[in-house]
């Protein structure tokens, strides 16, 4: 007896019912993208945060909408084509992009990315800005940063979801996210690191991309951007127990709403009040995780760097 069951797949605005066979048989003709994850475990980390972040600070009347930071796919695009451009024409290995956690002026999370090199002991993927033509290291893995002289200048590296903004304004980002979303709850959760940062390499985010972009051929779709939320690993995880993370979910506008919502938000949100089954292991919302975490994963110890502010 086969079973059926209801999933809402990326740009439908309904539950499409179908038997569980031809529902995997659909999933699989895209082509794969290897840090896609199920849409149970995006489900999994989400409620982590709600559980051991957010609930912690007060804030459990947040909507999903008011959680996402939203980039569309012509931005992010645009954004890796300048990073690969300033790597050939300035001679740059940037390894990838780091996702940076920050918090807005209100006191709300935000991600806003930079891009990134190989840190001089390669313990992690130091996020950077180009400032007077040199360099200038924005080091995640410090507790708070400060601003720099001629830093309030756009460089075209340092991309928020309001657009390109300076490396004095990320700084008030990053210091902004210490003070509200760790040490606030650092005493209820004591760790030796707080991640502050999530990293994709430039092929892995045009690799993304490149999905995407086939889920669009292949169901008739218009994939228009990519929220993404924060979570937290499960306490047992091999590599960053109980830390930070965050997911990328892919989403269409909703015409009805002019944009406002969007489909794929819809989709997680009946995931999130249980009405997928949850006895499948799918990944119709396309979400993407998998990050290389910093501050640097605890293997690095007794050599890990001093969590100090950056200059001292």
């Amino acid at each position: 007896m086969r079973k059926i069951v209801c999933a809402i797949l990326i740009g439908a605005s309904f539950f499409g019912c179908e038997s569980e066979e031809n529902a995997e048989t659909n999933l699989q003709t895209t082509t794969k993208f290897e840090k896609i994850i199920s849409d149970n475990k995006a489900k999994e980390l989400y409620l982590n945060d709600q559980n051991t972040r957010l609930s912690k600070l007060g804030k459990t009347d947040l909507s999903l909408e008011d959680k996402a930071s939203y980039f569309s796919i012509t931005t992010l695009k645009n954004y890796v084509a300048n990073l690969e451009g300033v790597a050939n024409s300035q001679d740059i290995e940037i390894t990838g992009v780091n996702f940076m956690f920050g918090a807005n002026e209100n006191g709300d999370r935000t991600v806003f990315l930079m891009p990134a090199i190989n840190n001089s002991t390669n313990i992690y993927n130091m996020s950077f800005s180009i400032i007077e033509g040199e360099i200038k290291p924005f080091k995640q893995i410090s507790k708070s940063l400060l601003e720099v002289e001629n830093g309030s200048t756009d460089s075209d590296l340092i991309l928020s979801t309001n657009g390109i903004i300076s490396y004095n304004d990320a700084v008030v980002l990053f210091n902004e996210y210490q003070s509200k979303y760790i040490e606030s709850i650092a005493e209820e959760i004591i760790k030796p690191y707080y991640t502050k940062s999530a990293w994709y390499s430039l092929n892995e985010i045009n690799n993304y991309i490149d999905y995407l972009e086939n889920v669009e051929s292949e169901e008739n779709i218009t994939i228009n951007g990519v929220n993404i939320f924060y979570g937290v690993h499960n306490s047992n995880h091999h590599r960053y127990p109980n830390d930070q993370t965050i997911f990328l979910l892919p989403t269409q506008s909703d015409n009805e709403q002019k944009g406002v919502i969007k489909i794929g938000v819809k989709a997680f949100q009946n995931i999130l009040l249980n009405r997928v089954t949850e006895e499948r292991n799918i990944s119709s919302l396309r979400v993407a995780d998998e990050f290389n975490l910093a501050p640097p994963p605890r293997d690095c110890e007794p050599d890990c760097p001093d969590d100090k502010p950056d200059g001292e």
